[in-house]
């Protein structure tokens, strides 16, 4: 695939829905630098974000099932009106 310092090892189609990976990480000095990665920067975007992430974490309160660095899952009652409206309007 794509990823700086990732390999894909093995790709196989076992249906039409399922797709097993398996990926292995380069030795880090094979990992070439890109030009606009920064390092520095990196935690700083990180940690924006999941202060971001923690408002909506602060709304959700119980319905918040899991969250990530750019994700959260949660429990949406059918009758409450949508947190973030998403797609074509």
């Amino acid at each position: 695939m794509a990823t700086p310092g990732i390999e894909v090892v093995n790709l196989v189609f076992a249906s039409d829905d399922v797709l097993w990976l398996s990926w292995k990480r380069w030795a880090e000095e094979e990992v070439p630098n890109l030009r606009h990665t920064n390092k520095v920067i990196a935690p700083y975007i990180t940690e924006g974000a999941r202060i971001y992430l923690y408002s909506y974490l602060n709304m959700l309160r119980e319905n918040a099932i899991y969250c990530h660095t750019d994700s959260v899952r949660y429990i949406h009652p059918r009758d409450n009106p949508a947190l973030n409206e998403t797609g074509e309007r």
